[in-house]
């Protein structure tokens, strides 16, 4: 009875329940759950072909499976390669843009609303450095409209970490997970300008840690494992052709390793287009200000013109007055 319940589609479906509890799995983790699953649907329906076949070929025709089935859902069976080890990444992600979507996740507002403010902060650090020291993140905490104490908040951050949303370096920087450059990058495009994010010249996929060409004006950036690989066959830029030496010379980090000091004693703000309303309409109202006062300016200059010219005219027929008035005493 069980083999006639069971289909060779089962093993999709099993492995899809299994990845979305893991989130985020490295290849090998990815490829042993394929196989673990193949094998539970094949003993439980033994009188079925359900084989493995541990092959590259089979598993693109594998992944391309789940691929069309997750489609329609709106969601993607995505890989990325880790930023510093190169290792192969695969999660379950949303392809759908907005922020509800992308942000969806067992947290509540408020906590995900410090995660947004803690991702503002690394994402806009000045110097390519895409890290934030603990006590910056904590500081987002006194600017969220919510009575979260800063305990709660390092407890919250620790989760973040936990959960692949972040990474705490040994120096205690929080910069961005794989979790979050796999799960929130239509997010993170759709939210921050161009200016705002890098994209790797090697591999085109967002890129926080690694390394950019020393050359000013140069647009080439490469990940640390996209950089490594690079520098095996090639000794120069890959855009500007300037010589890299040894030494990681002719580059600079990108990362925790371009901080400097004092960078994270001021927060920083992206511009929206809300600012660009207010201040079009700030600029509106002081046209306005300035118009209105000119116009008063004006009015009030007409009015003193116009007293003056009645002053002098009653001066001149006061002088008439007198005239008449001495003529008259002269002829008596």
């Amino acid at each position: 009875m069980v083999s006639d319940s069971v289909h060779s589609k089962d093993v999709y479906r099993l492995f899809l329940q299994a990845a979305m509890s893991r989130r985020v799995m490295t290849e090998r983790v990815t490829k042993l759950l394929w196989r673990k699953c193949t094998e539970a649907i094949a003993n439980a329906a033994p009188t079925k072909d359900i084989q493995f076949v541990d092959s590259q070929n089979e598993w693109d025709l594998f992944s391309d499976k789940i691929r069309r089935m997750l489609d329609p859902f709106d969601l993607e069976f995505r890989n990325f390669a880790d930023e510093i080890s190169g290792v192969r990444m695969f999660a379950i992600v949303n392809t759908k843009g907005d922020e509800a979507a992308q942000l969806a996740s067992d947290y509540n507002p408020t906590e995900i609303a410090f995660f947004k403010a803690v991702l503002e902060q690394i994402v806009l650090a000045p110097n390519y450095s895409f890290s934030v020291s603990s006590l910056a993140a904590l500081r987002e905490v006194s600017h969220l409209k919510t009575s979260m104490t800063k305990a709660q908040g390092e407890i919250i951050l620790a989760s973040f970490v936990a959960r692949g949303w972040l990474t705490r370096s040994k120096r205690g920087r929080y910069s961005l997970g794989t979790r979050s450059i796999l799960e929130l990058g239509a997010y993170l495009k759709t939210t921050y300008e161009e200016t705002d994010l890098l994209e790797c010249t090697a591999c085109l996929e967002l890129v926080t840690k690694g390394f950019r060409c020393a050359t000013p004006n140069c647009k080439s950036r490469l990940h640390k494992h996209c950089f490594e690989s690079y520098r095996r066959t090639r000794n120069m830029c890959t855009t500007c052709q300037q010589p890299w030496g040894a030494n990681n010379a002719g580059v600079h980090p990108i990362g925790e390793g371009a901080v400097k000091d004092g960078q994270d004693e001021r927060r920083r703000t992206r511009r929206t287009t809300g600012d660009d309303a207010d201040d079009e309409e700030m600029d509106n109202s002081q046209d306005m200000s300035q118009t209105q006062t000119q116009s008063q300016t004006q009015s009030q200059s007409q009015t003193q013109s116009q007293i003056q010219s009645q002053a002098k005219k009653g001066k001149g027929k006061r002088a008439v007055k007198k005239s008449n008035g001495k003529s008259k005493r002269r002829k008596a």
